[in-house]
């Protein structure tokens, strides 16, 4: 049997002040149905990091753009994968983003084989990965809501 493993990851949908978001291309992961893929960017949570901090660090990291997590959006996207060297169970929350450096963005991440700054009206045009779409839809709802902003809590 394969060794098991479960991560929780963090991935924002970013919206620039035109109202675009922003969507990579996944690529070179080992899970081959995956590549070629788009998705909103985002990654694992670290030890010690709160949602956001995971968001926004990941983002800098891998697209090399500056965001502030905002809101919580209320839906969860929860699979197992199955990769060649192991059973991946993968927990994945959203967060509304806001671009804080006027839309900079350069690549930082071998597995991103590129970025698009979307309309709305434009995102049938991409096959995203499982999950992603449902996020964005409800981002697009929430996104001039007001309510609470989401925070973190690290208790020890």
């Amino acid at each position: 049997m394969k060794p098991q493993k479960i991560i929780y990851v963090f991935d924002g949908v970013v919206f620039d002040k035109q109202g675009r978001i922003l969507i990579d291309q996944r690529v070179g992961d080992t899970l081959e149905s995956v590549n070629g893929l788009w998705e909103v960017p985002g990654g694992k949570l670290e030890f010690g990091e709160t949602p956001e901090q995971a968001i926004e660090r990941e983002i800098l990291e891998e697209i090399g753009c500056k965001v502030k997590a905002k809101k919580l959006i209320p839906y969860t996207d929860i699979g197992t994968l199955e990769y060649p060297d192991k059973l991946q169970h993968t927990v994945v929350f959203y967060y509304i983003c806001e671009l804080m450096d006027d839309d900079f963005v350069e690549v930082h991440d071998h597995k991103i084989g590129g970025y698009r700054w979307v309309k709305p009206e434009e995102l049938d045009d991409y096959e995203f990965m499982f999950g992603n779409r449902a996020a964005i839809n409800m981002a697009l709802q929430l996104k001039d809501a007001k309510p609470l902003e989401g925070k973190s809590q690290v208790w020890s």
